[in-house]
Order: C-alpha cells, then structure tokens, then sequence
C-alpha cells in the first residue's frame, strides 16, 4: 500500500484500519522519550564531567556450580530486559535537556570467555578489566554479561549495570527474578512472575508531581533548615591530599564483628529505642569525630527511594541520598548522642523523597573537582525490605559465605578487588547470621590500605567500647588497639640512651681542654681562641661572678653581640653555677626592659658597646631593683687565677633561660637545666657524628634556642666553633662563600633562609660554590617543603640534609629525619623524624589521651629534655608542662608545645602547623596575641587581627588587619611600624597593614579568617606622597623592590621596611643589584634608604653611564 499514489480518502474502511494499525505499531517500534529523574540529572552529569570514568558502574560477580545452561542464563536474562525497561533504556540530550529513551526491544550484551587455561589472577583480572570498562549512555546498552567458563562445572559470571539505572535493591530484585526465569527456561515454561503495572518513568512522574506539591515545599524547608550555616567539609587524615582531579580509583577492606559484640550492640539498640541502623551510625560518626577532633560529622546515607510500594518490584534509580548531621559538642555520652540522632534520623527519613541534587542546588555549597558536596562519607546498613528477598540481600551484599541455591546451581559472590571509590570513605555494613560484617570502601586518591586497616581496628575497638560504657563520654571512649597502643607507647618511644648524666657542661669542656689544649675552639672575626685560651678566659671570668653572688640558681642576662666574648661568659656562668640568658642588643628597649623586669636578676653582663643601650633601658628603675651591670671587657681584663674552679651545680639545676614570644603581650622565659641542655649536645654529636675534625657554624641568634648547640657541641668533642656576622648571614652569597674559606662541615639554617640561598646559587649566572668540606646541612624552626630538599640534593647530592624540630622549652630539638635522597615528586611535607635520645613524643587529643597513627592531635614532648616551665610564671608553667601520664618514673612532667601533628605508619612524625595563633616567620617563632596586643595600645586602633600569609614564594609574612574609631584619624602604615619599632623586634613588624571597616564575621559571630583579604598589591598608605622614578638608576632600582615586595607602585621617597621587606627580601635586593648593575653592595647600606638615596650610592659608586645600566639591566 502506498500513500503518497492513493489518497487516504480513497481508502476503504478494512484499509484504513490496517494502515492505522501499521503506523500504530510502527509508533511502538520505536524509542519513547521521558525525563530524567533528578537523581538521574546528576549522574548525567557526572558522567559528562567524566564519560571515561567507570565510578558509577554496578558490578557484581558470581560463581556458578555445577552444571549450569548457558543458553537458558542468557534468555533468562534477555527475558528480564524485556520486563525491565529501565534496562533497555538510553540517554542523551535533546533540546539542551537530558532525557531517557525507553526502547521497545534490547538485545543481551553477553561476553563468554573460555577460561579453562587461565589462572584465578588472569580470570580476576578479566573481570575487573570488564566490570571498568566505561559505559556509552547515549548508544546502550546499560547492562553488560561477562561470563568466564573455568570447566563445564565452573562459571563466573559478572553482571555490570550503570547506576543511572539501578541502586541496590534494584539488583536484589534483579537476581530474585532470575531465579524465577531461569528455572523457567530450563523447563521451557512461562517464568510465573506478576505483571509490572507501573514502570520507572511512572516514578519520574510521580517525583515532578510530588516536588511541585505542598510536601515538596515541606521536605525543601526541612533540608534548608537543617543544613543552614557553616558545613564544614570532614577532614579525614589522608596519606596523600587532594589531586587536582579525583581518579576515583578504588579499594576496599573486609572486616567482621563477632557474634557476642553484635548482640550487644543490638541489645544497647532495643534498650535506647533505636534501631541497629542508627546505632552503627552514631557509633561510625564518634569514630570520624576521634578522628578529625571536629565537632560537627556530616555523613551521607542512601534511603530505599520506594516509599509507595508499588514502585518495589521495578528496577531503576530510586536511591536517594540524605545527610546526617551529628553534632558532639558539649563533650555528650554516647546514650546522649545516640538519643540526639534517633532523632536526626527520623525526621531526615520523613523528608527522604527530596532529591539530594536539589538539596545541593539549593543550598549551593563551595564546589570543587576533588570533594563531594556536603559530605565526604558514605554509610549504608544493607537490609532487605520484604522478608522474602532477605536472602538474596545478604547474598547482593556480596558477604563470604553468602550463597543462593535454585534449579540444581548453586549462586556464590566471587569476590572482584575493587577499584572504584564514589567517596573518600565509604563504610557498608550488613548483618550475617548472628554477627555483622563491614566493608570499607576507599579513594586510594587518599588512603593507604594500612590506613584503613587501622580505621577498621579502630573502630572495631570503639564498638567494644560503646557496648561496654555507653554512659562513657565520647571524647573518652578507647579507640586504640592494644597492639597500636603499645607501639605508640614504647615501640617508638624507645630511646633509652647512655650519655654522661651526672657530669655539667663545664666539666665536660674542661675534660676536652685537658685532651686538646692548643685545638682551636673558636673563630670569630678573624680571632681565633685555643681550647686552653677560651678556659683561661672563662675562668677568670668565673671567679669575679662568684664574688658577685653568681651561683646555682641565679640567672645572669648577656647583652653583647654574638663573638667570642659571648661564648666565653656562657662557660664563666657555668663554671660559677649560674645560668645565662641572653639579651638581643638590636630589640627595643622597651622589649629589653620586659625581659629584665620578668627575670627579676640583679646582675646584667653588657659589652662596653652596648652600655649605653642598657643605661637606657634601666632608666627609671627604683634602685634597689635595679640590677648591676657588670662590663664584660673589664671583668676579662682583672687579674685572676686561670686555674679551674668547682661549684655546687647539680644536672637539675637551671642552665640557661631565653625568652620567646607570649601571646598575652609580654614574652616568657623557657628556663632549660643542665640535664636537659647536655642530653640535646649529645644526640646532636651522634646524629651529626661530630669529631675534633669538625667546625661548626655559629649562625643563629643567642636568643635562639639552636644557638645553644652551635656554640657548645662542638666543645665537647675538641670541634671549632665559627661564629659568623650578622651580615654575612644574611646574605646568602656571603654566607656560603663564607662557609667555603672556613671549611665548615656543618651548617644550619632555616628554610625560609635555604630558599633565597637556592634561588642564588642556582642562578645561571651566579657561581655556585664549590663546599668540599660541608656534610650536614641542617634545616629547623620552619616546616621544610620538598622542592627546597629536592633542589639542594640536585646540587649537592653529596651534602645530607638534617630537618629537625623542638620547642625551645624542651632543650631545642626533640626530633631529627636525615634526608640522604631527593624527596618523590608527589610528596608535600617532609617528616621532622622520631624523637631523639631520651626524648618521647605522643600525639594527644583535647583529652590527652593517645590518638592513633595517622591522627592529627597536639604533640606532647616528654624525656629529660623537657625544661622546668617559664620563670617567673607558675600560671602559664601549669597550663604547659602538665604531669607525664605515661612516665613510669614519678615526677616527670609532658610539655604540650601546642603543635599539631601525627604519627606516620612508619614510626616517624608529621609536623602540621600550630594549634593556637603562634607561627613561625623566618625561624622565630611569635605568638600572634603579642603584636596584636602591642597594636591595641595605640589610641587610634580599635580591633585588630594578625595572621601569617604565605607570599608567593613560599613564605610566611605577618599581616595586620585593623579597624579604627575614625577612618580619618587612621594611623598610616609609617605611623603604625614606628610604633611598634618602640616595642617590638623587628621580626616581629607585620609586613603589611590593612585598614579594614569592620572585621569579617561569620554567621556565629566569631571571626572570618577565611574573609580577610589579601594585603593590596597597590601602594600602601604611606606618609610620602607618590614621586616617580627620575633617573634611569631609579627606575632599574624601583622595579627591583616592586618584584620583590610584591607591590605594584613604588615611589622613590618609600621605605623598604614600611612597604613589607624583611632582611631576607634585603638579601634579595643586593643580589639583584649584583647580578643588574654589577656593584657589590653591603647589607648594611640598605637598611635606612629608599630608592632615591640607593640611586645616588650606587651612582657614586660606580658612576654608570645610562648605556651602561641598560646593558647590565639586558643582561
């Protein structure tokens, strides 16, 4: 029949009816097009973010025993996607929309493999291989049979879905209906299975429906009540961060509860009300808060989606996802949790139907390619819904064990490795019998299969726990495993070892000078002191301090610059029993004076050079609290014996006292006895393996803890000493070269310092300076990245690298990692080790219970070298040296040094930042309460906040953000450091200062750190008005510091210190003059100039012609 040669009209009636029939069938032939759910709206679009990634294929494999119809499975399997349209369904775009195309027919995918020559791995491997392989959405099909032949009584047989058609009861329907159709093939029957009177798109319908409803604006008020506020994404402690990009590459861990626990945690269940489900929650979400130390869990859970019951028996997308809030403030029990979310649970499951994606739609949470909106964490409690599938749910569950027997075959899950990872964590629990077994699904973007296996122990040991004292607060309830526990205690911790204890420093040095009296001990400044000069002097030193009352116990601050002279007072103090503390000559008087005043000594060593500066600082002292100031080159120049003398000095006494920064505005006194002090000295000498052959550089600052070792150790061992000048340290050309005329063996410094240093020498045109006697280069008083190791190994490979940590209350270093080898290119932090001789370190939650390996907590110090608390200040000595819990010997105290860190897997310990608001900027470490505590003072500053920001080189820079009564009368940048300079060090000075209206607050009211904003790279406010560059030596110069200090307009009246620079950017300045203009120029000539004064230097010096700049500037 045609109908373009006849005209419909023409047709008889019998005709008509064929041809409507015709097209009627014709219609039906084809695809039928329908919207997606929005469930499904999300997976199509991840799968168009990712269309290679198989993260959201279902797969499940089953070995088939004994004798099984290949021909009946597959049409079994082809008769259930006739019933399942869900099944024959494809998805693609149209009219910029997605939407499902419901085909008529859909042939099987059925893959069979002869694998009787194959090993378990290749069969193993075959399937996974298959069950990733990604999915075409748009073409189909969305099911996949693979089936491996082992022996005519052998199959494995894997069934891949794509989620975007499925969920898991959707499978557990699956595999009930195949029993049914299988038998029926077998026996050439029609399978006895009732109708489908409703199909997915039915649900899709229903779903529109129910959201455009008054219910719909119900569950949307709900979930838009209970995820109001600040959503803290869970900070899991990961082996690796982040990847730009997640893989959701995979793994996963077995693990099981035995019958007795699984009773008792569902008898706690019955006795509180709750369900098994919510319990195992609420236990999951106390072990992620012990793991985070947060306060707030957000967990996401699958719910059924079928709550009409006809929409049971159809396969399809129906899971949807709900987030469970748990909040753990205000230290709960577990009875007290548990209760907290029952009902949590209850009313999310009464708001269920509401999609997930429009929870996360509307809410518009921070998104990111590498985290999951709203949660990180999965978990599902599998539970069959009708009591009739409740074997095939434990069967889907995929549980060892588990078994299906029908038509004479027996159904077993074989087990596949998993290697797709929806979530950073994913915990599936489901009962077995009588006891309860557990995977833990993982990104291995993330975590380590040790990890995980740890978290299972854990949380195997917390369950125990709960069920033995649910009264128990949370924070307090054990989650270590007795194996753990001991590892952390006494398996790391070992460190007994043998050094001379009952002997002091002097005697020691004594005992060298016997064996080595004409060695040289010291070098500073061209002079050079053998070991008998350096005890004469000290000596005669000595006597004259005892006669002015110098004893154990008694305190004696040194204001000199660091030389020989400041060495040889240090071992006079010792030898008359005292203790040293040292001053910094170049801090203000006013910090000088707080220093003194803390001390409360009554005696004051100063150079001659520096007595003006301690006249000064003791003006306007009552008299008979004003110490005595004893001149340093006139006691070295009285007549005295030179003979060694004894004291009454015993290892607890006190040995030195240095000052740090305090966050309450005045700085604190760690006072460090001999004890502690000599147990340090020798686990330097043995890591370093320090000898008489060796010289030490003397670089860091007396008031810094680390000076302690560089100027004593050495001693011990008939080594050199060589102090360097401030300004040879500072520059990081200088000092190397330095370091080569001298042939150092050792050398310390900090990494902010090691960068500039790298940056030089690794220059083209630099020389780079050839350190044939430097061994060890050891890094400390900062976190130390990779690249910086990385890049000092590639040119020196013959120079190890020493990262060490210590708070200076615990004698200097506690820790010591040796890096012989390039750090790997995916490694972002370097350890700072296992703790030295003697020493403990325990990571500790808020409770001061021990956190396990992996865990974030606060690093507590104990061992010989914890010092005997602040001087002066029994109130801030009891809040940070606390009894030592875990001590066998009485008395001992643990000083908890306010770092964050934990334990890795293999012993050693992660350094990861500061609890409180105290940072360390180029080595020094400074409570952040101090500057803002100084910056209150001023009368026009009315709130003020500093934080360390990270410049763009890596590192720290101090930012002051402040508000003021008037915007008018605001004190300028200028104004601001000159009045700090009065107080404060100077690496103390912010680098920037920010006017702001207000502080930014978040909802809660507290303070916004996240909202403040970058310092402005513009011009500061400053009091020079804005003057251009006038000359071409200007202009070269100008660009220098703007590069440098990372600010776009720079006048040539502007202050290098006001715009942001530090003596490190000062390094940076010179070197760049260096390697433009061809001048060496001193450090010191930079300190007081702007570029106007430096351009009529340079051009003084050298008188370049503007040809000459501008080839030097090419260059």
């Amino acid at each position: 029949m045609n109908i373009t040669s006849k005209n419909i009209s023409d047709f008889l009636p019998e005709e008509k009816r064929a041809l409507l029939a015709k097209m009627l069938q014709s219609k039906n032939s084809g695809p039928t097009l329908y919207p997606l759910s929005h469930g499904q709206q999300a997976l199509w679009f991840l799968h168009q973010l990712a269309p290679k990634s198989a993260a959201y294929n279902i797969s499940f494999a089953i070995r088939i025993t004994p004798d099984l119809d290949t021909a009946a499975l597959q049409r079994a399997f082809q008769g259930l996607i006739n019933r399942h349209p869900a099944l024959r369904t494809t998805y693609m775009t149209r009219g910029g929309k997605p939407v499902q195309l419901v085909h008529r027919q859909q042939r099987l995918q059925f893959d069979e493999k002869d694998a009787s020559a194959w090993s378990l791995d290749q069969v193993n491997q075959y399937l996974v291989d298959a069950a990733h392989r990604p999915f075409d959405l748009e073409q189909g099909p969305v099911l996949r049979l693979s089936l491996c032949t082992r022996s005519p009584e052998e199959h494995i047989l894997l069934v891949t879905i794509h989620h975007i058609a499925h969920d898991f009861w959707s499978l557990v329907v699956l595999i009930s209906e195949l029993r049914v159709m299988y038998l029926a093939e077998t026996v050439n029957l029609r399978a006895n299975l009732p109708p489908l009177k409703y199909r997915y798109t039915d649900y899709v319908s229903w779903q529109s429906a129910m959201l455009a409803s008054a219910a719909g604006e119900q569950h949307r008020t709900y979930w838009q009540k209970q995820l109001a506020g600040e959503l803290q994404e869970l900070n899991l402690p990961h082996d690796r961060p982040y990847p730009p990009e997640l893989s959701y590459q995979g793994d996963s861990y077995v693990f099981t509860f035995d019958e007795s626990i699984t009773r008792r945690i569902k008898e706690l269940a019955r006795a509180e009300g709750a369900t098994l489900y919510v319990t195992l929650l609420a236990a999951f979400q106390v072990l992620l808060y012990r793991y985070t130390q947060q306060e707030e869990i957000l967990v996401g859970s699958p719910t059924f989606g079928r709550s009409k019951p006809e929409f049971e028996s159809i396969l399809g997308y129906f899971a949807n996802t709900v987030v469970l809030r748990g909040n753990l403030s205000g230290r709960p029990s577990f009875k007290e949790f548990l209760a907290q979310l029952r009902h949590t649970v209850a009313e999310a499951f009464e708001h269920q139907d509401y999609p997930f994606s429009l929870t996360v739609e509307r809410l518009q949470p921070p998104r990111s390619q590498h985290r999951s909106p709203l949660f990180q964490v999965m978990f599902v409690l599998e539970k069959s819904h009708r009591s009739e599938e409740q074997g095939v749910t434990y069967f889907v569950s995929g549980q060892p064990g588990a078994k299906l027997e029908f038509s004479g075959l027996r159904f077993e899950p074989f087990p596949l490795r998993q290697q797709v990872a929806q979530f950073d964590l994913e915990l599936t629990m489901v009962e077995v019998g009588d006891s309860l077994a557990a995977t833990l699904q993982y990104s291995t973007d993330l975590f380590d299969g040790a990890t995980v296996r740890r978290l299972a122990g854990s949380f195997q040991r917390l369950l125990e726990s709960i069920v033995t004292s649910p009264e128990q607060q949370v924070a307090d309830l054990p989650i270590l495993t007795e194996l753990e526990r001991q590892r952390l205690l006494f398996e790391w911790n070992d460190t007994h070892t043998d050094f001379p204890s009952e002997q002091l420093i002097h005697e020691l040095f004594e005992a060298q000078v016997q064996r080595t009296p004409a060695a040289v001990a010291v070098i500073s400044r061209g002079e050079r002191l053998t070991y008998h000069q350096l005890n004469c002097d000290a000596n005669r030193m000595a006597r004259l301090l005892v006669e002015y009352g110098v004893g154990p116990g008694v305190v004696v601050p040194i204001l000199t610059d660091r030389g020989s002279n400041l060495l040889i007072a240090m071992i006079a103090l010792f030898k008359a029993g005292g203790a040293y503390l040292p001053l910094d000559p170049f801090h203000p008087p006013e910090r000088l004076r707080q220093v003194l005043d803390q001390s409360e000594s009554r005696l004051v060593l100063v150079a001659d050079n520096f007595a003006e500066n301690i006249a000064k600082v003791l003006e306007g002292k009552i008299p008979g609290r004003r110490p005595q100031v004893l001149v340093i080159e006139s006691l070295l120049q009285q007549e005295q014996s030179e003979s060694n003398l004894t004291n009454d000095a015993v290892p607890n006494d006190l040995a030195y006292v240095i000052y740090t920064s305090g966050s309450t505005g005045a700085p604190k006194g760690a006072m460090i006895a001999h004890g502690g002090m000599l147990n340090h000295l020798y686990a330097k000498i043995a890591e370093l393996q320090l000898t008489a052959a060796d010289i030490v550089a003397q670089t860091a600052s007396q008031c810094f803890d680390i000076s302690v070792w560089q100027f004593l150790a050495p001693l011990l061992v008939g080594g050199r000493v060589c102090i360097f000048d401030d300004e040879v340290i500072r520059d990081p050309v200088q000092l190397l070269e330095s370091v080569k005329q001298e042939s150092v063996s050792v050398l310390e410094t900090v990494p902010s310092l090691l960068r500039v240093m790298m940056a030089e020498i690794t220059r083209p045109e630099s020389p780079r300076p050839v350190l044939s006697a430097l061994r060890r280069l050891i890094c400390t008083g900062e976190a130390l990245p990779p690249e910086l190791c990385r890049q000092w190994l590639s040119v020196y490979p013959s120079i190890s690298l020493l990262n060490a940590y210590g708070p200076t209350e615990c004698s200097d270093d506690v820790t010591h990692q040796s890096i012989d080898t390039p750090p790997t290119p995916d490694q972002i932090r370097i350890p700072v080790g296992r703790p030295i001789a003697n020493m403990k370190i325990h990571v500790l939650d808020q409770t001061l219970a021990l956190l396990p390996v992996g865990v974030v907590g606060e690093l507590c110090v104990g061992g010989i070298g914890v010092g005997r608390g602040y001087q002066n200040d029994p109130m801030r000595t009891a809040e940070s040296f606390i009894p030592d819990p875990f001590s066998q010997a009485g008395g001992r105290r643990l000083y908890r040094a306010g770092d964050l860190g934990r334990y890795l897997s293999d012993g050693s310990i992660e350094f990861l930042g500061r609890i409180d608001d105290q940072v360390k900027v180029r080595g020094f470490r400074i409570e952040l309460g101090e500057i803002q505590s100084a910056l209150l003072q001023h009368s026009q500053v009315q709130e003020v906040v500093v934080i360390a920001r990270a410049d763009t080189s890596g590192d720290n820079r101090l930012i002051a953000y402040l508000t003021s009564p008037s915007q008018a009368s605001a004190p300028t940048a200028s104004q601001l450091r000159r009045y700090l300079q009065e107080r404060l060090p100077d690496y103390m000075m912010p680098a920037a200062f920010v006017l702001l209206d207000k502080l930014p607050l978040t909802s809660n009211g507290k303070l916004n750190r996240q909202a403040l904003p970058a310092p402005d790279q513009r011009r500061l406010e400053l009091e020079q008005e804005y003057v251009t560059p006038r000359s071409l030596t200007e202009e070269v110069l100008v660009r220098m510091w703007s590069d440098v200090l990372e600010v776009q307009q720079i006048g040539i009246h502007d202050n290098f210190f006001t715009l942001g620079g530090d003596s490190l950017k000062m390094t940076q300045i010179v070197s760049r003059i260096r390697d433009c203009l061809q001048i060496e120029l001193p450090l010191r000539r930079l300190e007081q100039v702007n570029p106007e004064q430096l351009a009529r230097l340079l051009d003084e010096l050298e008188r370049l012609s503007d040809e000459q700049i501008l080839s030097n500037a090419a260059l």
